[in-house]
């Protein structure tokens, strides 16, 4: 995560979102509240975490929550942090039906193009970053996080209505809240 910088004197609030690239849900929170949070981190009100993890690599048969996740790490990895957040948004934009067989690896090196990150084949291909993919999936049960997507704001789970995923208003009372 990096640090959004803030207003003199104020901490900026801490997001995390916990996700994975092959959730639909994911998709439709970040389509609702991603150009909010983008917004706020810009403002200095909020930082935000990333915890990706393939929670779902059952509901495709080549485990595409793992290769895409795989991929986004390659892109962090070369790219740092603003290349990450790009994939981030193509992976989601672009992002395969559940119960198919996901994206080829030609697709995901191609996201990764586009964020501006090249020369990933190998690391996108031999999926470089499984092994740290398994255990991030581990760290999320030990953070209790049981669904996709989790958002917590300064510790708390933050919801919509009756346990919905939250939208913007709520996430503005979160942040508000502090």
């Amino acid at each position: 995560a990096t640090d959004a910088g803030g207003t003199a004197g104020a901490k900026p609030v801490t997001v995390v979102l916990y996700e994975d690239f092959q959730c639909p849900v994911c998709k439709a929170f970040e389509a609702a509240n991603g150009g909010f949070l983008d917004q706020q981190v810009k403002s200095g009100a909020i930082t935000i975490q990333y915890r990706p993890f393939a929670f779902l690599d059952g509901s495709s048969s080549t485990k595409y929550a793992t290769r895409a996740m795989n991929a986004a790490m390659c892109v962090l990895d070369k790219g740092g942090v603003t290349a990450y957040k790009k994939v981030h948004d193509i992976l989601y934009a672009n992002q395969p039906a559940e119960g198919t067989a996901g994206l080829p690896n030609s697709s995901l090196i191609g996201f990764a193009n586009q964020a501006g990150v090249t020369g990933l084949d190998a690391c996108i291909k031999s999926e470089k970053f499984a092994p740290w993919v398994g255990k991030a999936k581990e760290r999320v049960q030990k953070d209790k996080v049981t669904g996709t997507p989790t958002v917590r704001i300064n510790g708390k789970n933050v919801t919509g209505a009756g346990g919905a995923v939250p939208q913007v208003s709520d996430l503005q009372k979160a942040i508000a809240a502090g």
